[in-house]
């Protein structure tokens, strides 16, 4: 599909998540206020952590060599599919038992209490479906099969949702709780249903003999999902855990509200690019066309992400008016700084891509860590310098200035490598 068209279908998606997602923290913000919305986003981050752990980054493995693949016989691509199928096995069976072994541990740490515990011990039992929902979807992107990726993406986020509203209206903040617990368990069970049928979901192309060397290559991939477990999410978490400890808990409430927000509306470029410039960049062996299929990408991005920027500050005040509530309205000062960060995280976004797309397991790791180390310290020191609350989002402006700047450079670096094969003999 063309980039137009993908970003289309990608921003439905995206739009549909962003509305079912604000449907169901408009509920806890009513129903249970700041407090509420906090929890809500500590559990998230955790659940985002522990499928980073196990899966995500595994699948963006399976879209490369699908992708690569797909011109070819299923009996080619099995090969990397059965790499992939036996490494999640083997680290599904070992988190899913440590999460539910240090269940009361995991939950005094997110929620400071042990009372959630059993929420862990949800998460846990979810984890083969969980990596079944990733993998079936990396499978429809690496074949270029958008509409039925999306199709099935919109369906699964509707039920949820709905199960979402349904458990908090019923059960209160438990019932929310515990629907964020099981979503992505729910998703893959529509997700199996919609590739029943299709030629490529048969045993014998995810559970043939594995090839250890191309096991090995998945492994880097998830190296890369440990590191984003232990750094991503857990660097949300222990700046929701510095707001709390320095201001209050409200505060961190809403300074979630703001970053769900920007995470909503970057959300219809981000899936676009996935989408259609992931795969194309993991095939793309000319640095001349790789440059010329970046420069297209970013030039159509930058004209709808900066109206959207604009947009998304002028409405501010209606934004939060409709997402949450009156207790949410100081988030309003909290948005230059943390526009100015989407603006360079987007940005930055297209060109970074090409560090998973090609494997570069360590240099990614290396900037992952230290994106996430710098933005918790940051965070921190601008707390202590008496700054408020706006200073978590003046840390995430300055952070991704600098992974701009990084992922420039780094984009070079690999069209460099890249006319330096093709000039080899």
């Amino acid at each position: 599909m063309k980039l137009l068209g993908t970003a289309f279908l990608g921003g439905l998606l995206t739009l549909l998540r962003m509305v079912t997602g604000f449907v169901v923290t408009k509920f806890v913000a009513v129903y249970v206020g700041p407090t509420g919305v906090a929890l809500l986003g500590q559990l998230q981050s955790f659940v985002a952590g522990v499928n980073g752990l196990i899966a995500n980054q595994i699948g963006q493995g399976i879209i490369r060599f699908t992708a690569e693949h797909r011109e070819k016989d299923y009996e080619i691509t099995k090969a990397w599919w059965s790499a992939a199928a036996s490494l999640l096995s083997i680290t599904v069976i070992g988190v899913g038992v440590m999460v539910v072994i240090l269940s009361k541990p995991i939950s005094l740490w997110l929620f400071d209490n042990i009372e959630f515990y059993w929420l862990l011990i949800i998460v846990g039992f979810s984890l083969p479906l969980n990596a079944i929902n990733s993998v079936l979807l990396g499978v429809l992107n690496g074949l270029g099969e958008n509409k039925k990726y999306v199709y099935t993406s919109m369906i699964s986020v509707c039920f949820t949702t709905l199960v979402s509203i349904s458990f908090l209206y019923f059960f209160g903040l438990n019932g929310g709780l515990f629907a964020i617990a099981i979503n992505n368990a729910v998703a893959a069970i529509i997700v199996i249903a919609r590739v029943w049928c299709a030629p490529w979901f048969k045993f014998k192309y995810w559970f043939s003999q594995v090839d250890k060397k191309k096991r090995k290559v998945f492994i880097g991939y998830m190296l890369m999902g440990v590191i984003g477990a232990f750094t991503g999410p857990t660097a949300l978490i222990t700046i929701r855990n510095i707001i709390t400890a320095s201001i209050s808990v409200e505060a961190a409430g809403i300074w979630q509200a703001v970053a769900r927000i920007s995470d909503a509306y970057l959300g219809v470029f981000t899936i676009g690019i996935s989408m259609y410039y992931f795969p194309k960049a993991a095939a793309i062996t000319s640095s001349t066309i790789l440059r010329k299929e970046t420069k297209h990408v970013l030039l159509l991005l930058t004209p709808f992400l900066i109206m959207a920027i604009i947009s998304v500050f002028f409405l501010r005040d209606i934004i939060i008016s409709l997402l949450y509530s009156d207790k949410f309205y100081s988030a309003r000062d909290l948005f230059v700084p943390q526009l100015i960060g989407d603006l360079f995280r987007l940005l930055a976004f297209v060109p970074a891509s090409i560090l998973l797309a090609k494997g570069y397991f360590k240099l990614n790791a290396t900037a992952e860590i230290l994106v996430n180390l710098c933005f918790v310290l940051f965070s921190y020191i601008f707390l202590k310098l008496n700054y408020g609350l706006i200073s978590i989002n003046m840390a995430y402006a300055a952070i991704y200035v600098l992974y701009f700047i990084f992922s420039g450079l780094f984009f070079n670096y690999h069209c460099r490598q890249l006319n330096l094969i093709k000039e080899k003999p």
